[in-house]
Protein backbone atom coordinates (compact mmCIF):
# COMPACT_ATOMS: atom_id res chain seq x y z
CA UNK A 1 0.00 0.00 0.00
CA UNK A 2 1.57 3.23 -1.11
CA UNK A 3 1.42 6.43 0.89
CA UNK A 4 2.46 9.97 0.18
CA UNK A 5 3.05 12.98 2.35
CA UNK A 6 1.41 16.37 2.20
CA UNK A 7 3.13 18.97 4.32
CA UNK A 8 1.39 22.18 5.30
CA UNK A 9 3.03 25.44 6.21
CA UNK A 10 1.51 28.89 6.18
CA UNK A 11 -1.18 29.35 3.52
CA UNK A 12 0.12 26.88 0.99
CA UNK A 13 -0.57 23.19 0.76
CA UNK A 14 1.41 20.59 -1.09
CA UNK A 15 4.63 18.64 -1.04
CA UNK A 16 6.96 20.92 0.89
CA UNK A 17 10.68 20.88 1.54
CA UNK A 18 11.43 20.19 5.19
CA UNK A 19 14.68 21.72 6.50
CA UNK A 20 17.15 19.14 7.78
CA UNK A 21 19.30 21.38 9.94
CA UNK A 22 19.22 21.36 13.73
CA UNK A 23 17.08 24.50 13.60
CA UNK A 24 14.30 22.81 11.62
CA UNK A 25 10.83 23.62 12.93
CA UNK A 26 8.91 20.95 14.79
CA UNK A 27 6.61 18.80 12.69
CA UNK A 28 3.31 17.20 13.61
CA UNK A 29 2.49 13.99 11.73
CA UNK A 30 -1.16 13.17 11.03
CA UNK A 31 -2.07 9.62 10.02
CA UNK A 32 -5.90 9.67 10.08
CA UNK A 33 -6.43 12.34 7.42
CA UNK A 34 -7.28 14.87 10.11
CA UNK A 35 -10.62 13.22 10.92
CA UNK A 36 -10.23 13.56 14.68
CA UNK A 37 -9.05 17.14 14.21
CA UNK A 38 -12.26 17.84 12.33
CA UNK A 39 -14.41 16.50 15.16
CA UNK A 40 -12.41 18.47 17.73
CA UNK A 41 -12.70 21.59 15.58
CA UNK A 42 -16.47 21.18 15.32
CA UNK A 43 -16.74 20.81 19.09
CA UNK A 44 -14.73 24.01 19.63
CA UNK A 45 -16.31 26.21 16.99
CA UNK A 46 -19.89 25.61 15.90
CA UNK A 47 -19.94 28.31 13.25
CA UNK A 48 -16.66 27.94 11.38
CA UNK A 49 -17.64 24.82 9.39
CA UNK A 50 -20.81 25.10 7.29
CA UNK A 51 -23.55 22.62 8.15
CA UNK A 52 -26.95 22.74 6.47
CA UNK A 53 -29.69 20.55 7.97
CA UNK A 54 -31.18 17.82 5.81
CA UNK A 55 -34.25 19.22 4.08
CA UNK A 56 -37.54 17.69 3.01
CA UNK A 57 -37.06 19.45 -0.34
CA UNK A 58 -34.36 16.93 -1.25
CA UNK A 59 -36.61 14.02 -0.35
CA UNK A 60 -39.31 15.47 -2.58
CA UNK A 61 -36.98 15.13 -5.57
CA UNK A 62 -37.58 11.42 -5.35
CA UNK A 63 -33.95 10.55 -4.62
CA UNK A 64 -33.20 7.51 -2.52
CA UNK A 65 -30.83 7.91 0.42
CA UNK A 66 -27.92 6.40 -1.50
CA UNK A 67 -28.66 8.67 -4.46
CA UNK A 68 -28.62 11.69 -2.15
CA UNK A 69 -25.17 10.62 -0.94
CA UNK A 70 -23.94 10.40 -4.52
CA UNK A 71 -25.54 13.73 -5.48
CA UNK A 72 -23.81 15.45 -2.54
CA UNK A 73 -20.34 14.38 -3.67
CA UNK A 74 -17.80 16.83 -5.07
CA UNK A 75 -14.75 16.41 -7.28
CA UNK A 76 -13.95 14.96 -10.67
CA UNK A 77 -15.52 11.73 -11.87
CA UNK A 78 -13.49 8.87 -10.46
CA UNK A 79 -12.04 11.10 -7.71
CA UNK A 80 -15.27 12.05 -5.95
CA UNK A 81 -15.42 12.78 -2.25
CA UNK A 82 -18.31 13.32 0.15
CA UNK A 83 -17.67 16.60 2.00
CA UNK A 84 -17.59 16.31 5.77
CA UNK A 85 -20.41 18.81 6.09
CA UNK A 86 -22.57 16.63 3.82
CA UNK A 87 -21.69 13.45 5.69
CA UNK A 88 -22.84 14.98 8.97
CA UNK A 89 -25.89 16.53 7.34
CA UNK A 90 -27.13 13.42 5.57
CA UNK A 91 -26.10 10.79 8.11
CA UNK A 92 -27.90 12.19 11.14
CA UNK A 93 -29.96 10.27 13.71
CA UNK A 94 -33.30 11.17 12.16
CA UNK A 95 -32.30 9.98 8.69
CA UNK A 96 -30.62 6.86 10.05
CA UNK A 97 -33.79 5.93 11.94
CA UNK A 98 -35.81 6.35 8.75
CA UNK A 99 -33.46 4.15 6.73
CA UNK A 100 -33.26 1.49 9.44
CA UNK A 101 -37.04 1.39 9.72
CA UNK A 102 -37.24 0.79 5.95
CA UNK A 103 -34.63 -1.96 6.15
CA UNK A 104 -36.11 -3.59 9.27
CA UNK A 105 -39.84 -2.80 9.28
CA UNK A 106 -40.66 -5.32 12.04
CA UNK A 107 -38.02 -4.01 14.47
CA UNK A 108 -39.25 -2.11 17.52
CA UNK A 109 -38.88 1.67 17.50
CA UNK A 110 -36.77 1.64 20.68
CA UNK A 111 -34.26 -0.75 19.08
CA UNK A 112 -34.08 1.41 15.96
CA UNK A 113 -33.43 4.48 18.11
CA UNK A 114 -30.67 2.65 20.03
CA UNK A 115 -28.94 1.61 16.80
CA UNK A 116 -29.20 5.17 15.41
CA UNK A 117 -27.61 6.53 18.60
CA UNK A 118 -24.69 4.14 18.17
CA UNK A 119 -24.23 5.03 14.50
CA UNK A 120 -24.42 8.78 15.18
CA UNK A 121 -23.03 9.26 18.71
CA UNK A 122 -23.88 12.55 20.37
CA UNK A 123 -26.78 13.21 18.01
CA UNK A 124 -29.79 15.26 18.93
CA UNK A 125 -32.81 16.57 17.07
CA UNK A 126 -31.09 19.92 16.67
CA UNK A 127 -28.28 19.76 14.12
CA UNK A 128 -26.84 22.95 15.57
CA UNK A 129 -26.21 21.27 18.94
CA UNK A 130 -25.00 18.00 17.49
CA UNK A 131 -21.34 18.62 18.32
CA UNK A 132 -19.08 15.75 19.42
CA UNK A 133 -16.54 16.27 22.15
CA UNK A 134 -13.09 14.74 22.56
CA UNK A 135 -14.53 11.71 24.44
CA UNK A 136 -17.16 10.86 21.84
CA UNK A 137 -17.64 7.07 21.46
CA UNK A 138 -17.06 5.21 18.22
CA UNK A 139 -18.80 6.61 15.17
CA UNK A 140 -20.31 4.54 12.36
CA UNK A 141 -21.47 7.37 10.09
CA UNK A 142 -19.11 6.46 7.26
CA UNK A 143 -19.77 2.74 7.64
CA UNK A 144 -23.51 3.38 7.46
CA UNK A 145 -23.16 5.51 4.33
CA UNK A 146 -20.93 2.89 2.71
CA UNK A 147 -23.39 0.08 3.38
CA UNK A 148 -26.14 2.19 1.84
CA UNK A 149 -24.05 2.91 -1.26
CA UNK A 150 -23.22 -0.77 -1.86
CA UNK A 151 -26.76 -1.99 -1.12
CA UNK A 152 -25.85 -3.91 2.06
CA UNK A 153 -27.63 -1.83 4.72
CA UNK A 154 -29.28 -4.95 6.13
CA UNK A 155 -25.83 -6.06 7.32
CA UNK A 156 -25.48 -3.06 9.67
CA UNK A 157 -25.89 -5.16 12.85
CA UNK A 158 -22.77 -7.19 12.03
CA UNK A 159 -20.76 -3.99 11.53
CA UNK A 160 -22.00 -2.55 14.83
CA UNK A 161 -20.88 -5.64 16.76
CA UNK A 162 -18.29 -4.54 19.33
CA UNK A 163 -16.23 -7.72 18.91
CA UNK A 164 -16.45 -8.52 15.21
CA UNK A 165 -17.55 -5.31 13.48
CA UNK A 166 -15.71 -2.20 12.31
CA UNK A 167 -16.20 1.50 12.99
CA UNK A 168 -15.18 4.65 11.13
CA UNK A 169 -11.77 4.64 12.81
CA UNK A 170 -10.96 1.30 11.14
CA UNK A 171 -11.21 2.83 7.66
CA UNK A 172 -9.60 2.57 5.21
CA UNK A 173 -9.67 -1.21 4.95
CA UNK A 174 -6.98 -2.88 2.90
CA UNK A 175 -7.40 -5.62 0.27
CA UNK A 176 -5.76 -8.98 0.96
CA UNK A 177 -5.80 -11.12 -2.17
CA UNK A 178 -6.76 -14.76 -1.85
CA UNK A 179 -4.05 -17.30 -2.54
CA UNK A 180 -3.71 -18.11 -6.21
CA UNK A 181 -6.16 -15.39 -7.31
CA UNK A 182 -5.29 -12.01 -8.81
CA UNK A 183 -8.64 -10.16 -8.53
CA UNK A 184 -10.53 -11.68 -5.60
CA UNK A 185 -9.67 -10.21 -2.23
CA UNK A 186 -10.87 -10.01 1.36
CA UNK A 187 -10.96 -6.80 3.35
CA UNK A 188 -8.86 -6.39 6.50
CA UNK A 189 -7.95 -3.58 8.87
CA UNK A 190 -4.53 -1.96 8.71
CA UNK A 191 -3.88 -2.82 12.36
CA UNK A 192 -4.74 -6.53 11.93
CA UNK A 193 -4.19 -7.48 8.27
CA UNK A 194 -4.32 -11.21 9.04
CA UNK A 195 -7.56 -11.14 11.04
CA UNK A 196 -10.73 -12.18 9.21
CA UNK A 197 -13.56 -9.63 9.44
CA UNK A 198 -16.74 -11.54 10.22
CA UNK A 199 -18.94 -8.61 9.20
CA UNK A 200 -18.10 -9.41 5.56
CA UNK A 201 -19.10 -13.07 5.82
CA UNK A 202 -21.30 -14.05 2.88
CA UNK A 203 -20.42 -10.98 0.80
CA UNK A 204 -19.87 -11.39 -2.92
CA UNK A 205 -16.47 -10.39 -4.30
CA UNK A 206 -18.04 -7.52 -6.26
CA UNK A 207 -19.66 -6.14 -3.09
CA UNK A 208 -16.32 -6.20 -1.26
CA UNK A 209 -14.74 -4.38 -4.19
CA UNK A 210 -17.47 -1.73 -4.20
CA UNK A 211 -17.04 -1.21 -0.46
CA UNK A 212 -13.29 -0.84 -0.92
CA UNK A 213 -13.68 1.65 -3.78
CA UNK A 214 -16.42 3.74 -2.16
CA UNK A 215 -14.60 4.03 1.19
CA UNK A 216 -12.29 6.61 -0.39
CA UNK A 217 -15.33 8.82 -1.08
CA UNK A 218 -15.69 9.15 2.70
CA UNK A 219 -12.07 9.77 3.64
CA UNK A 220 -11.03 13.07 2.08
CA UNK A 221 -8.67 14.72 4.60
CA UNK A 222 -9.38 17.70 6.81
CA UNK A 223 -6.47 20.18 6.79
CA UNK A 224 -5.73 21.95 10.04
CA UNK A 225 -2.72 24.25 10.62
CA UNK A 226 -2.22 22.92 14.14
CA UNK A 227 -1.83 24.89 17.32
CA UNK A 228 1.59 24.05 18.73
CA UNK A 229 3.82 22.97 15.83
CA UNK A 230 4.38 25.15 12.73
CA UNK A 231 4.29 22.29 10.21
CA UNK A 232 1.56 19.67 9.94
CA UNK A 233 2.61 16.66 7.88
CA UNK A 234 -0.21 14.51 6.51
CA UNK A 235 0.63 10.86 5.76
CA UNK A 236 -1.90 9.98 3.06
CA UNK A 237 -2.63 6.80 1.15
CA UNK A 238 -2.07 7.13 -2.60
CA UNK A 239 -5.81 6.42 -3.12
CA UNK A 240 -6.85 9.34 -0.92
CA UNK A 241 -9.31 11.76 -2.57
CA UNK A 242 -8.13 15.29 -1.97
CA UNK A 243 -10.99 17.70 -1.09
CA UNK A 244 -10.39 20.02 -4.03
CA UNK A 245 -13.43 21.60 -5.68
CA UNK A 246 -11.21 23.31 -8.26
CA UNK A 247 -7.78 22.47 -9.63
CA UNK A 248 -6.15 24.96 -12.00
CA UNK A 249 -3.70 23.05 -14.17
CA UNK A 250 -3.84 25.08 -17.37
CA UNK A 251 -0.39 26.27 -18.37
CA UNK A 252 -1.84 29.27 -20.22
CA UNK A 253 -3.94 30.71 -17.43
CA UNK A 254 -3.54 32.52 -14.13
CA UNK A 255 -4.31 29.24 -12.35
CA UNK A 256 -0.59 28.41 -12.30
CA UNK A 257 1.15 30.69 -9.81
CA UNK A 258 4.68 29.81 -10.88
CA UNK A 259 6.69 26.99 -12.34
CA UNK A 260 10.31 26.00 -11.91
CA UNK A 261 12.65 23.17 -12.74
CA UNK A 262 11.62 21.02 -9.79
CA UNK A 263 8.01 21.96 -9.05
CA UNK A 264 4.89 23.73 -10.19
CA UNK A 265 2.57 25.71 -7.94
CA UNK A 266 -1.04 25.97 -9.06
CA UNK A 267 -4.34 27.15 -7.64
CA UNK A 268 -6.69 24.79 -5.83
CA UNK A 269 -9.94 25.43 -4.00
CA UNK A 270 -10.42 23.34 -0.85
CA UNK A 271 -13.96 22.56 0.21
CA UNK A 272 -14.80 24.86 3.16
CA UNK A 273 -15.62 21.94 5.48
CA UNK A 274 -12.17 20.42 4.86
CA UNK A 275 -9.88 23.08 6.26
CA UNK A 276 -9.60 25.19 9.39
CA UNK A 277 -7.76 28.21 8.02
CA UNK A 278 -9.65 31.27 9.25
CA UNK A 279 -7.26 33.90 7.88
CA UNK A 280 -9.19 36.56 5.89
CA UNK A 281 -6.77 36.00 3.01
CA UNK A 282 -8.16 32.48 2.48
CA UNK A 283 -11.85 33.35 2.80
CA UNK A 284 -12.24 32.32 -0.85
CA UNK A 285 -10.78 28.88 0.04
CA UNK A 286 -8.11 29.28 -2.68
CA UNK A 287 -4.68 27.86 -1.88
CA UNK A 288 -1.42 27.15 -3.65
CA UNK A 289 -0.57 23.46 -4.20
CA UNK A 290 3.00 22.54 -5.10
CA UNK A 291 3.53 19.51 -7.32
CA UNK A 292 7.06 18.17 -7.53
CA UNK A 293 8.37 17.29 -10.97
CA UNK A 294 9.11 13.68 -11.78
CA UNK A 295 12.10 12.59 -13.81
Amino acid sequence: MTCHQAAMKGKGIGLSEIPTSSSAPERSDVYDGGQHRYEAHRSRDRTSIPLTPHSEEEDSKGLSFEDQLMEAEEGELGREFLPLSELWRLVCKETVETQLTKAFPSTEKATISHLADKICPGSSKSVETDRPGPDTPKSYRRVFALLALVGRLKDIAEFLDDDFGICDDDLPLRPVYREGLKRIFDLRTESEPHAHLRCFTGWRAVDRKNFYMHQWDMLAPFFDPGEKKPITNYILNSDTRLPFTFVGRSEDSDDVFRQGGFAKVYKVAIHPSHHAFDDPDVSSHIFGARQLSRY
